[in-house]
């Protein structure tokens, strides 16, 4: 296997040396055919991991660099021509399946590369092309593959390339074909990275936002999956995915009664679900968006029954004026059980409904 790649590996080395006049189809072409082969050759060995990851790591630790330094070329160029494209999305392919069948020394070195190859991108928003999304989920993947590494070198590239994340997938014109991968890479920020964003750990009450860019991203970070509950044009599957992240970031880190997230993401993403929970718009996923509303206005559920309550139901007057006593009995003094608060909550909505219906 060694001897069967090597004229490959000696390719690509070959092409890295000449990269800035990689300027023709043909260049590209032989880039992305010795491209498959490599990808072909790895996918042969992860059918023997033990000896498979060894072979890998003499074959490819080497060629790395020169991997990295066609990757850049490639995607800033892809717009340009479809064979960058095609190249751009091979290379990405092979770092993917590279960063994660290797053995974790050589993956910890690769990680930061990434970082820095992606991070470093002039121009991105030409990629809305025919095949534009295929190369920002190659992007997304080789992202979360680097992003699970954890090492000292990632801590100042992780919010860059957070920040780089978030912004290539706000700016595509279609968010929903990249939402996926997207919360792929946002769920491994916040699993194996939070330290580059939070000061301490979530549940500790003196925890802070790190200063900076690194505190601002986790913000828009948060602001994206919240919009990702919530966005129609997501199917129902990856809408769920999305309330699933956010609500395990809340049981095991507290992250609603975070102060940065409670103050600025908690009320308009609260008046949100419970907005679609009363239209009754969402009923395939009604049980999560229940179960978030719970969790949500459970943070804090005094203020929740004697402020929000009657803030949320001048949006409403005309049940208001009828049946404002009736909706409000039906809750008692907090506090309560988690599963007495979520049926007085859904009980209460599905009330609110109700009335609506009879107004209208």
């Amino acid at each position: 296997v060694v001897t069967l790649s090597g004229p490959s590996v000696s390719i690509l080395s070959q092409a890295a040396a000449n990269c800035q006049s990689l300027v023709n189809d043909q260049d590209f072409d032989s880039i992305h055919k010795s491209t498959i082969i490599l990808i072909t050759f790895c996918h042969s060995l992860c059918c023997t991991p033990i000896v498979g990851k060894s072979t890998l790591k003499t074959i490819f630790t080497p060629a790395l660099p020169l991997i990295y330094s066609l990757l850049s070329p490639c995607l800033e160029r892809s717009s340009e021509t479809q064979a960058a494209l095609t190249t751009a999305i091979g290379l990405l392919q092979l770092l993917v399946l590279l960063a994660t069948s290797l053995p974790s020394d050589s993956v910890d070195i690769m990680a930061s590369d990434a970082l820095n190859a992606l991070v470093n991108l002039k121009d991105t928003r030409s990629w809305v092309g025919q095949r534009g999304h295929i190369l920002i989920i190659g992007i997304f993947r080789l992202l979360t593959a680097s992003l699970k590494s954890r090492t000292n070198r990632l801590t100042a590239l992780t919010p860059k390339a957070a920040s780089f994340a978030a912004d290539l997938f706000i700016s595509y014109p279609s968010p929903d074909v990249i939402a996926s991968e997207f919360l792929d890479v946002i769920e491994t920020l916040l699993r194996n990275q939070r330290h580059c964003f939070i000061d301490r750990q979530l549940k500790d009450a003196a925890a802070t936002l790190v200063p900076g860019e690194a505190g601002q991203t986790f913000l828009n970070l948060c602001t994206v999956l919240c919009r990702g509950v919530c966005d129609p044009s997501f199917n129902i599957e990856t809408s769920k995915r999305y309330i699933t992240v956010l609500r395990h970031q809340e049981k095991a880190y507290h992250l609603f009664s975070f102060p940065p997230f409670a103050q600025e993401h908690l009320p308009p993403l609260l008046n949100e679900v419970l907005a679609i929970l009363i239209r009754g718009s969402n009923a395939p996923k009604e049980e999560e968006l229940t179960g978030l509303a719970r969790e949500l206005a459970g943070v804090n559920q005094a203020v929740f029954v004697s402020q929000y309550l009657p803030r949320l139901l001048e949006n409403y007057p005309t049940v208001k004026e009828d049946y404002l006593g009736l909706l409000m009995a039906l809750w008692p003094t907090p506090p309560m059980e988690n599963s007495t608060f979520q049926s007085i909550l859904t009980a209460f909505v599905n009330d609110l409904r109700y009335y609506l219906m009879i107004k209208n």
